[in-house]
């Protein structure tokens, strides 16, 4: 599995449990006392699983092959332009 594939499902990832984070807080601000306990359990161990995927986040952005693929693309990506130049130039 690529870098990026793999970056972007912890993106999604962290995308649900800041919307499960808004849920419990919605819970603990306006809910039953007995709600509010049990919003307030939630929204610590959340807040924990967002800390947790924001390093994992960080250390798949710090991680040298990120960069690399990156530079790739880009060798790629000007590799492709150069060719698309040279059939335009040939048929014109």
């Amino acid at each position: 599995m690529s870098l990026s594939i793999i970056k972007n499902e912890v993106s999604l990832m962290l995308a649900e449990v800041n919307r499960k984070l808004g849920e419990a807080e919605a819970k603990l601000a306006a809910g039953s006392d007995q709600e509010k306990v049990a919003a307030a359990g939630e929204v610590a161990f959340l807040k924990d699983q967002h800390r947790t995927i924001k390093a994992r986040l960080a250390q798949i952005d710090s991680h040298p092959e990120a960069s690399e693929s990156l530079f790739q693309w880009f060798k790629e990506e000007l590799f492709n332009l150069g060719v698309r130049l040279d059939e335009w130039v040939a048929r014109h």
